[in-house]
């Protein structure tokens, strides 16, 4: 045996054969009673998400192995890993939200050179550093790290990008070796290209900050950390940046960019027309947020762990509400629409807020997938007449409606929508309905009492209403 196919997930041990080379795909996903796996140096091949949804705690590696790519972590539950030398690769997610690992080293001699996209996002170790021979960490590799303190890079870097640090807000300790030929580390704060013109990270306990004339870009969640920090100054001169009132903005003051973390009330521009990708992500002081009139566009991540606001007025022209543009703001508790554009809502706009009620604009065309789910949302009125025609999987999950009345217009409810809604005591369907099909456990375990379907209706999925223990058709 080469390969190794599948290990059942009810083994209690399992002991990889020597003349294995091969780990697939998910081969030891889900093992419930092995907590601890060694692999031989016979394997120089392990494909994503080996161990994924598993108990395995502990993984080793036989001296000697030869592993040139590291893909194979993703929702793992180790504690820790130190990672063999022979590696030079990191692949995308390699350790996707592995949120069990407090620990990561590398063994002396490593080989590391590149480090991809969402390598560690959503990790959880406070420390690491960077191998000797590394060259490359690309964009959003430690995506949503939030619990990173101190990082070492070494001389060996050759290219970081703005987003490489992407909603990675803690650091309070970088070093870079002096010997570094492309980035600078000015007071140990400010991670810079050679030539000033990106800045890459900027250390959360920073208390002031210029723009200068060469700057160009900016990793768009740097300042939001820095809490310490409540004025920006862009140099004259400068061909990209404009800065009022603790937000940056381009220079045409259009779009928002990001605010500084120590703002605590924030004043956008009339001239504003779009909200930046995690414009005021991390805003921890932020109480007070006042939109100027002509905002169309609030963007992914726009808002994201800003949780200590309470309301927020949508201006008239909004159309876009984009995906975790609320996501976390656990002190949300009242949102107002000054119009009734707004066409899209993106998945988990709204999740972990403490909403109890919505009222949909006429216009709204998309309800991405868990954009209201496990929240207490006890009233959502939606106009009969919109242009929606699915309303998306987790839409609605866990939350405390009590009435649904699916529009005319929406064709498929896709499974889970309104899934453990126990609150939910009435279910209806506008008139001349062009519902076509209700997906599995879409309703699961809602308590409506009496049900009227749609002519319409094609295809009903399994346990579309289990649970319903009072329902008389």
């Amino acid at each position: 045996m080469t390969i190794l196919y599948k290990v059942p997930p009810q083994n209690t041990e399992y002991v990889i054969p020597r003349t294995v080379t091969t780990l697939l795909d998910e081969s030891m996903h889900g093992l419930q009673k092995i907590y601890s796996i060694s692999i031989p140096n016979t394997v120089s091949v392990i494909l994503p998400r080996l161990i994924m949804y598993s108990r395995v705690t502990s993984i080793t590696f036989e001296s000697g192995i030869i592993l040139e790519n590291f893909t194979c972590m993703a929702y793992a539950n180790i504690k820790s890993i130190v990672i063999p030398k022979s590696v030079k690769y990191f692949r995308d997610g390699c350790f996707w939200r592995a949120s069990q690992m407090t620990s990561i080293t590398f063994e002396e001699g490593s080989q590391l050179e590149l480090i991809e996209g969402n390598a560690f996002a959503y990790c959880v170790f406070t420390s690491i550093i960077i191998p000797s021979k590394c060259k490359e960490i690309k964009q959003n590799a430690f995506n949503s790290q939030t619990k990173l303190k101190n990082i070492s890079l070494p001389a060996s870097i050759e290219k970081l990008y703005p987003e490489t640090f992407a909603n990675c807000q803690e650091i309070t300790t970088m070093t870079l070796d002096p010997d570094n030929q492309n980035y600078t580390l000015a007071s140990n704060s400010l991670l810079q290209s050679i030539d000033g013109s990106q800045t890459i990270y900027i250390v959360s306990t920073i208390t002031s900050l210029t723009i200068t004339a060469k700057m160009s870009s900016i990793g768009l969640s740097v300042l939001q950390g820095c809490d310490k920090l409540t004025t920006l100054t862009v140099e004259t001169g400068n061909k990209y940046f404009y800065a009022e009132g603790g937000i940056l903005y381009n220079i045409g003051k259009t779009k928002a960019i990001a605010a500084v973390g120590g703002l605590v009330t924030a004043n956008v521009l009339a001239t504003v027309t779009e909200i930046g990708i995690y414009c005021f992500a991390g805003c921890i002081k932020l109480t007070t947020i006042n939109l100027g009139p002509n905002v169309v566009t609030l963007n992914y991540n726009s808002f994201m762990n800003a949780n200590r606001f309470t309301k927020i007025i949508i201006p008239a022209k909004c159309k876009t509400i984009n995906s975790n543009c609320f996501f976390g703001c656990t002190a949300l508790t009242n949102i107002t629409f000054l119009g009734d554009l707004v066409e899209y809502i993106g998945y988990l706009a709204f999740a972990s807020t403490k909403l109890t009620s919505i009222v949909f604009s006429s216009k709204l065309k998309t309800l991405d997938h868990e954009a209201f789910s496990n929240i207490g949302l006890t009233s959502a009125e939606f106009h009969p007449d919109y242009p929606l025609q699915r309303i998306r999987y987790l839409a609605f999950y866990q939350t405390k409606l009590v009435t649904v009345r699916i529009p005319r217009n929406v064709r498929w409810s896709e499974y889970n929508a309104f899934y453990n809604i126990k609150t939910l005591t009435t279910l209806g369907f506008a008139v001349n309905s062009s519902l076509i099909e209700l997906q599995y456990t879409v309703f699961l375990n809602a308590n409506i009492t009496t049900l009227t379907l749609p002519k319409s209706l094609k295809t009903m999925g399994q346990g579309c209403f289990m649970g319903a223990r009072t329902l008389k058709y």
